[in-house]
């Protein structure tokens, strides 16, 4: 089954290693882990045509908000941070916004899954152990396949939250809800 849909989820500069290609304490962006995702689904969308190429993007709302008060973290607040990686600019056909590891947070996206009628979608993105994995949960919740692109998928805390989050995907989504990027029709 085809989907004429992907979600591509908080690909953001904050996310990515800094614009020297350095990583920092500070910023903890495991940068082996994400530098090359920007190219590859920059490429992926290149041979591949979506007619609804969804991109959500994370602000961190900052103090007083969960983030800043439970996990002491207190980036993605301001651009450019929280700037489309340039590799992706062009490819959205609509944006949206969330303060939440859930898009849905928002009514945007349920309105725009229900006023174009989808019933399945593509998901990858930042990072596959949080807001991915929150979106394909929203999905199913919503009675609309989700379907990851595991290798399109990356966590900037490191490999192994990487593989945390494909690891519990079965159980969220099943087995058949997990594919790669060349196995894509």
């Amino acid at each position: 089954m085809h989907s004429n849909t992907i979600i591509v989820v908080d690909m953001q500069k904050g996310f990515q290693p800094d614009a020297n290609g350095q990583m920092t304490q500070a910023n903890g962006v495991d940068a082996n882990a994400v530098s090359p995702l920007p190219t590859a689904i920059a490429q992926f969308l290149d041979r591949h045509q979506f007619d609804h190429r969804i991109f959500t993007f994370f602000h961190n709302p900052g103090e007083g908000g969960f983030y800043a008060k439970e996990l002491g973290w207190s980036r993605l607040q301001y651009p450019p941070e929280t700037d489309l990686v340039p590799e992706l600019r062009g490819y959205p056909t609509i944006e949206i916004h969330k303060t939440t590891y859930s898009a849905f947070s928002t009514p945007d996206l349920s309105a725009y899954l229900a006023d174009h009628s989808i019933t399945s979608a593509y998901v990858c993105g930042m990072d596959t152990n949080i807001c991915v994995t929150s979106m394909l949960c929203d999905l199913a919740d919503r009675n609309i396949r989700p379907i990851v692109i595991a290798d399109l998928c990356a966590s900037h805390s490191g490999p192994e939250y990487h593989e945390a989050g494909l690891l519990s995907f079965p159980k969220w989504i099943g087995q058949a809800n997990i594919t790669l990027s060349d196995r894509v029709g």
